[in-house]
């Protein structure tokens, strides 16, 4: 029988230098655990009849998340965890910044640390949780989030890959919000439309943001010795933001964001996540 122990976990958000979308279709993508943004989980074990979760807004979604997790492991009704389950969701919703992710991990790692869950284990059962927010999850954010490393990411089929990438010099990225907020499922359903009417377009698409993937990746382990590993990851940069604007997932209300951006020196600047909204990475 599986026993629930209190626990207390800070959980990443994550954010993606190239690769998004395309990623759906077999191309690699690079993210990284994000430096200000998480989301803190506090479960505390009681003996009594019922399971409370505060705020009280988020129970809904949180009963069904781990109603799915329970039945994939099978923990009957009756042995689920009684007490009470604080959420401190400092990630913002809707922003590309894997608050999802987060979430379903969170939910993973507490409520099965029992069960010393291989790594690729929690990730498995968070994307199944997380197919309820994005339809057919990736699998890269929850894997980003689980392994809280910067990470090159592929899917295949129904397989994962992952690399954790040991970066000596990281360059300046910093992060802007645009105050705009989206979803997930939306933005995915509007690139694969593309390929309905137009998938010539939307091939080559996939493939310059696979393309992406390859320059930033080569431009982050050449970082600390190549004084050109700067222009390739400028060049890799653009090159996925080219994809953002051709997907026409760049909010046109954003355009006087990016021009002041660029006015205060900007090199490179790229949406992050799925798109519609939320945050752009620059790098300075």
């Amino acid at each position: 029988m599986l026993t629930f122990d209190s626990f207390d976990l800070v959980i990443p958000a994550k954010w993606v230098l190239t690769g998004e979308h395309a990623v759906l279709r077999g191309y690699s993508a690079i993210a990284f655990p994000h430096p200000e943004y998480c989301l803190e989980l506090k479960y505390e074990s009681e003996k009594s009849d019922h399971f409370e979760v505060f705020p009280a807004d988020a129970g809904q979604l949180v009963f069904g998340l781990l109603d799915n997790l329970f039945e994939s492991v099978g923990v009957p009704a009756d042995q689920r965890p009684k007490g009470r389950l604080t959420l401190k969701m400092q990630i913002p919703l809707g922003a590309g910044l894997g608050s999802s992710a987060s979430l379903c991990v969170g939910l993973v790692k507490g409520f099965l640390k029992n069960k010393n869950l291989s790594i690729e284990e929690v990730i498995k059962l968070a994307c199944k949780m997380e197919d309820h927010f994005h339809g057919r999850s990736s699998g890269m954010d929850v894997t980003v989030v689980a392994v809280d490393k910067p990470i090159l990411y592929k899917k295949a089929l129904n397989q994962f890959h992952y690399e954790v990438l040991d970066i000596k010099n990281f360059p300046g990225f910093k992060f802007h919000d645009s105050g705009l907020r989206a979803n997930t499922r939306t933005c995915v359903k509007k690139v694969e439309a593309l390929f309905l009417t137009n998938p010539e377009l939307a091939q080559a698409l996939d493939a310059q943001m696979g393309k992406a993937t390859e320059c930033a990746l080569q431009a982050l382990r050449d970082y600390t010795h190549n004084e050109n590993a700067d222009e390739l990851l400028i060049e890799a940069m653009q090159m996925a933001q080219n994809c953002f604007e051709r997907w026409e997932l760049v909010p046109r209300e954003s355009a006087e964001m990016l021009s002041r951006l660029k006015s205060q020196g900007a090199r490179a600047i790229k949406l992050t996540g799925a798109g519609g909204g939320g945050y752009f990475v620059t790098l300075t």
